[in-house]
Order: structure tokens, then sequence, then C-alpha cells
């Protein structure tokens, strides 16, 4: 099973190879002189001119790299050679025209390629996506009673189709390398292996209790609406155990469709109907809510790397991207597609976000 990202750092201080704290950063900048801009830990600002121990360096925009404390000195980064770091993508898929289109952003919200039509999904919902840490993205469609999800690469190939029982609603990635699938209305829980997407277990919730959403965090949790007491709830996923719950008060009464979106970044949990809100991860404090710089429908968030990205409509009818801090300060918006189906049901987002 993967380590949690804190695990991992911790354990990398004062290895034997680099003696230092390694933590892991994004390039921000291309220098041209060996050198690059790095937003590390995922920093709001980016260090300036921060050199790599590659011979060769090959780096772009958007790359996740492995950052050297020297010494641990955080006046003294370098970058570390490559070893099987990948870059973390943005996935988008939207309705145009009655095909279904997908497109793929850097990190930093630059169109780095668009990878045309998905001609497997002729029909049908499939506004929920997840991507794993090799960057092959599963979209579950909805288009009842036909449940499916279709796997592709990152170049957007297809790979895999898989059919599901018709109850069977959402995906969800988390850092132990499976892909989790919930029954609709359930306490049910499928963990599904990447290969093949064949069931690996199955786990029974809190029984006399529905959920709507699952989403999972780096430090072994993972989160739950329940539908029928409109309450959150926190989990440790390695021994599926109940930990925290908190009753907190939500949109719509008995209403399903509460939320569609249910995110984890940072110390927040983000969720979305036609409005952003955030919970904290300690089921502290009620939600917050908080308005878009400038998405005025809200249709899906996603989170990579410790941020929000938020999908929807600006005001003026075109569908665009933005990103924000947990603490919902925006950093960047782009334009995604002019003529889309404005619907939230024929649109999603989706990226690695561990």
């Amino acid at each position: 099973m993967l380590k949690p990202i804190s695990t991992i750092i911790k354990d990398s201080i004062g290895n034997i190879t680099y003696r230092g704290n390694v933590v892991t950063g994004t390039v921000a900048v291309v220098r041209g002189d060996g050198s690059y801009d790095v937003f590390i830990s995922e920093s709001e600002k980016a260090y300036p001119k921060i050199f790599t121990l590659s011979a060769n360096p090959d780096l772009a925009v958007g790359d996740k790299v492995r950052i050297l404390y020297k010494n641990g000195c955080k006046e003294l980064p370098i970058i570390l050679p490559p070893t099987t770091v990948v870059s973390n993508f943005i996935f988008v898929v939207y309705q145009s025209g009655g095909s279904f289109y997908l497109n793929r952003y850097t990190y930093n919200g630059v169109l780095n390629a668009e990878l045309g039509i998905l001609s497997e999904i002729a029909a049908g919902n499939p506004y929920k996506m997840c991507v794993d840490s090799n960057q092959n993205i599963y979209i579950f469609n909805y288009a009842y009673p036909n449940m499916t999800i279709y796997k592709y690469d990152k170049n957007g190939n297809h790979l895999l189709t898989k059919a599901l029982p018709a109850l069977t609603h959402f995906v969800y990635i988390s850092p132990n390398g499976y892909l989790y699938t919930l029954v609709y209305l359930s306490n049910t829980i499928t963990e599904r292996n990447l290969s093949d997407l064949e069931i690996n277990s199955t786990y029974t919730l809190t029984s006399g209790n529905r959920f709507y959403y699952i989403t999972f965090d780096s430090d072994g949790y993972f989160y739950t609406y329940n539908w029928d007491s409109l309450s959150s709830a926190k989990w440790g996923y390695e021994k599926w155990e109940y930990n925290i719950g908190r009753i907190a008060v939500h949109l719509q009464t008995n209403n399903a469709s509460s939320y569609d979106s249910w995110v984890v970044a940072g110390d927040y949990i983000g969720c979305s109907y036609s409005t952003p809100y955030t919970i904290t991860k300690a089921l502290n404090a009620n939600r917050v809510s908080w308005t878009l710089n400038e998405i005025t429908t809200l249709y899906r968030m996603a989170s990579i790397s410790g941020y929000f990205i938020c999908l929807g409509r600006d005001v003026s009818g075109k569908l665009i991207m933005e990103k924000y801090t947990p603490e919902r300060v925006r950093q960047w918006k782009t334009e995604v597609a002019t003529s889309f189906t404005a619907n939230l049901q024929y649109c999603g987002i989706a990226a690695y976000p561990f």
C-alpha cells in the first residue's frame, strides 16, 4: 500500500543518498539556463532559479519534481533527478454538438492537449471522474439503467470499459492504489483494482445509514456525506473504522443531490451545489460558502496538490476553470469552451489529488 504523503516526506529526511529534507514541487517557469522557478510544497509564489542535479534537464511547466533542501536549509533548494515522477494534469470533459470532448491542462491551467471526442460515450451523463497516479482517467457514465466506467490513458486512448450494477454511482481514487465505487444511497463501498476494475473488497459502513458521497485524503482517512442524517463523517480507510461525525447545515433537507462535488484540498472538504462550500476536515465547524471570482454557475469541483479547481459557466456563457487555495483565494482562470451544453450533467473535471 502506498504511504501517505506526510510519511513519505518524513521518511525522506536524512536519507543516505541525499542529506536534507525532500519535498515535492511543481515547475512554474523554465528559464532556459538549466534552472527553473518552482512552486515548492504548493506555495503561492514560485521560488526562483532552482538548478537540478540532472545531467540533461528536460522539465516543462507543470512537471512535478522532488526538491532537496540541502542540509535542511530552505534557502538551498535543489531539484533532484527524476525517478518515476509523473506530471500531474487536470482533465475536463464537456459536451458540444452532441459529442463529449476531453481536454488536458497543466497544473497551472495551461491547455496541454485537446484529446478529441470520446467516441465510446455516445450518450449519458459522464460527469463523475477521477485520475490515478499514472494519469489514467476513469469516467463514470450514468445512462440508467446502464452504469459504466470508461478508462483512458493520459492521451485519451481508450483502455477499458467496465459495466457496473444498476445502482452503482460515482468513482473515487485513493492513495492506496485502488478505485472505489459507491452503491447509490446505501452503506456499501466496493474497492476495485485499477488494472481491470474488478472488485477486490467490499466494505459495509454503519448500518441503517445511506451515503451519497465519499472522498479521500492522503493521511489515511475518508469522509462521507450521510443522506439520512444530512451529516458528515470521518473514517479511517486502513481499518474502515468510524472516527468522528458532525451534524452540519446542508442545502436541501432529504435531497440526495445536495452536493454535486465532494473533494479534499488541504485541511478542507470542498462541496458544491451551484455555489461552493468548504467544511473543515476536522468537522468541527459549520460549512462556509464563498463567491467565485468569475464563475456564476458552478458545475463541478476537483482538487490537485492541495488546491480546489472549479469548473463552471461565467457571466458571458463560457465554460471556465478557476483554481483556488483552500482558503478560497483565486490563483488563475482558464477558458475551456465557448460552445458547450450548459448543464452540470454533461461535464466533469478531475486530477490526481494526492
